[in-house]
């Protein structure tokens, strides 16, 4: 009876100490501070395309870079760019706010109405005639 338990509590032991291990490797840098840290402003409107549906492309950002990447904790209702905060190495960090910048001048590209050789026209038209314009199930 005691020999089972012995063996029990070692087993036991083992588990405890692999989950420690285990623990502390998934955590990252764990208790050591990072080498660099870099705050990035965000137009509120782009929060969204940098976090990604499902938060999948501030994950993929994470993974890919090594480093922390979260947006601060600041009130939605105030006014202003938000901070993306980027931590970790000095080549993991450089690398997250790159990709960032790139991320955020794609999207500004999209946005932008019109480009540097780019014509747009504006049609003013009247809203009793808008339906003929759009066309049936958006055809025109």
């Amino acid at each position: 009876s005691s020999g089972i338990n012995a063996e029990y509590g070692g087993g036991g032991g083992g588990g405890f100490n692999s989950y420690n291990s285990y623990n502390s490797h998934g955590g990252g840098a764990g208790g050591n501070p990072p080498e660099a840290t870099a705050q990035l402003p965000v137009p509120k409107e782009y929060v969204g395309v940098v976090i990604g549906r499902s938060g999948d492309t501030i994950k993929r950002l994470q993974a890919d870079t090594g480093a922390a990447v979260k947006f601060n904790t600041v009130d939605p209702a105030v006014p202003g760019d938000r901070h993306l905060v980027i931590s970790g190495s000095k080549e993991a960090v450089a690398e997250a706010e790159s990709r960032v910048k790139d991320l955020l001048a794609k999207v500004a590209m999209k946005d932008s109405k019109g480009g540097p050789n780019q014509q747009s026209d504006v049609y003013h038209v009247p809203a009793n005639k808008c339906g003929l314009v759009i066309g049936k199930k958006g055809e025109t």
